[in-house]
């Protein structure tokens, strides 16, 4: 057992270093803190936590590579306007800029609807994230809803050419 207070940032080096000595150190992390945080704890629990959690793996060798998956919930909005926790979508800033600090860290962000304890909602989901972290897929930030699995994409859009003198 090992308890960190995701506030202070050398826990997560002791953290490492206690798994590494005991030749148990993760290829693939979940990070689910801020799948579920209280008023006020999105910061602590999301992206300090996660700003932490990277710098301690980016002490380690680069011949540990690492995969980290971030579970939010709440953050992206589905197709039902479900949109309950925006605040945690400073997440994505780490998990697009961790993996071109330290190349040897992957990182993706799995956005969930949080179904009731003991359900079998909740139980499809569970395996769903274990698919999607296991999955190694390019797609750095998802949303699952139900059975659904959503992307962020971009597209080319064409604008019309402007009638008339352009300023």
């Amino acid at each position: 057992r090992f308890e960190i207070d995701p506030r202070r940032r050398e826990d997560y080096s002791a953290l490492l270093a206690r798994l590494a000595a005991t030749g148990r150190f993760p290829r693939r992390i979940v990070h689910l803190w801020s799948a579920e945080d209280g008023p006020g704890e999105a910061q602590d629990r999301g992206l300090y936590s996660l700003l932490f959690l990277a710098q301690a793996l980016g002490e380690r060798s680069a011949a540990d590579p690492v995969d980290v998956t971030v579970v939010t919930a709440g953050m992206q909005e589905g197709a039902g306007g479900d949109l309950a926790d925006p605040e945690q979508a400073t997440v994505l800033g780490p998990v697009r800029t961790i993996p071109r600090e330290y190349p040897h860290l992957s990182c993706g962000s799995v956005d969930v609807a949080v179904p009731p304890a003991g359900s079998w909602q909740e139980e499809r989901l569970v395996g769903q994230l274990v698919a999607e972290a296991a999955s190694g897929a390019a797609d750095m930030v998802v949303a699952l809803r139900g059975a659904h699995r959503w992307v962020q994409d971009y597209g080319q859009t064409r604008l019309p050419r402007p009638e008339g003198p352009v300023p």
